[in-house]
């Protein structure tokens, strides 16, 4: 046999339950939260950390932290016309460096690792 349904089931849905104040309180905050994540979204992607054409504005984790590299304009090209690798840099900070020169169109030239004793 069949449940038999109340007698105000059609009626019922038909006009759905207003939200009382707490649940349109707790409705509102939702959405102004998901509003503010997705502000603070956009917001962070499109505030993009830009370098000006010349410059260079690069971070080279190490051990003990990272080395902060920023130059423009003649103190740029000549880093980047000077590269090598070297107890202080190692080839890998070099092609970092030397990335971020061609993104700020400089010219590159890598020069061969410096020789104990010379």
């Amino acid at each position: 046999m069949p449940a038999s349904l109340p007698p105000t089931f059609y009626e019922d849905s038909q006009h759905p339950k207003r939200l009382a104040g707490r649940e349109r309180l707790i409705a509102g905050g939702l959405a102004a939260f998901f509003v503010a994540v997705v502000v603070i979204a956009v917001i962070s992607f499109a505030s993009t950390n830009t370098v000006a054409r010349g410059c260079i504005d690069l971070n080279i984790p190490g051990a003990f932290g990272a080395d902060v590299v920023k130059a423009c304009d003649g103190d740029a090209r000549e880093l980047c016309t000077q590269l090598r690798a070297s107890d202080a840099l190692t080839s890998d900070d070099v092609v970092q460096i030397a990335s971020a020169c061609r993104k700020a169109g400089l010219a590159v030239k890598v020069l061969p690792p410096a020789r104990a004793g010379i």
